[in-house]
């Protein structure tokens, strides 16, 4: 869990410092460069990212996915399509704020604190459905399961877990590196 607010709180920085005129943009109406710049923040995390990090990429996405789903509704059909994003109701919300008049750092500030709450509410109820999927899963096996499994001794244990980890990490690895290059692929479609 801290590991998830420091990262949360490293895009914060890190998009105070590179974005600080998101706000700037949505005060002025333009929503176009808005979606834009959302848009290649999305697709560049995995370029940024080191693969075996991959807690850090997904809390990245989230961030980046919340901002918007709650400035944008995209396209069923063409959700990747920036074009045929629509402005939704929050981004008109926002830019009515911003334009009421109030200091415009407060506004952003409080609207980031709603977007880090809403992302670290996704986080806890994927957390929740992986800690319930597997014990279903636990369960279906000890319940399906007629033949006896074979007990690992303790002395073999540490290894086997050290295994399966190495395994699950470059796996992770294997997916981020996929994933990247299907966004850079899709990337390269839309620009060229």
């Amino acid at each position: 869990m801290d590991d998830m607010l420091a990262v949360i709180h490293l895009y914060a920085t890190r998009n105070e410092i590179v974005h600080a005129h998101l706000a700037l943009l949505i005060k002025q109406g333009q929503f176009d460069d808005l979606k834009k710049r959302l848009y290649n923040d999305f697709c560049d995390i995995p370029r940024v990212v080191p693969a075996a990090d991959a807690s850090t990429a997904r809390i990245l996405s989230y961030l980046v996915e919340d901002m918007i789903d709650r400035w944008f509704v995209r396209d069923k059909d063409f959700p990747d399509n920036v074009q045929m994003w629509r402005t939704a109701d929050g981004l008109l919300d926002d830019y009515k704020r911003f334009n009421r008049g109030g200091v415009v750092a407060d506004i952003y500030k409080e609207m980031s604190k709603q977007m880090v709450s809403d992302v670290t509410r996704k986080l806890k109820e994927e957390a929740s459905a992986k800690a319930l999927s597997k014990d279903v899963e636990d369960g279906f096996r000890v319940s399906l399961g007629k033949k006896k499994v074979k007990r690992v001794a303790s002395a073999d244990m540490s290894p086997e877990c050290k295994k399966a980890k190495v395994m699950q990490q470059e796996w992770t690895k294997l997916n981020n590196m996929a994933y990247g290059i299907r966004k850079l692929s899709e990337t390269y479609f839309d620009k060229y």
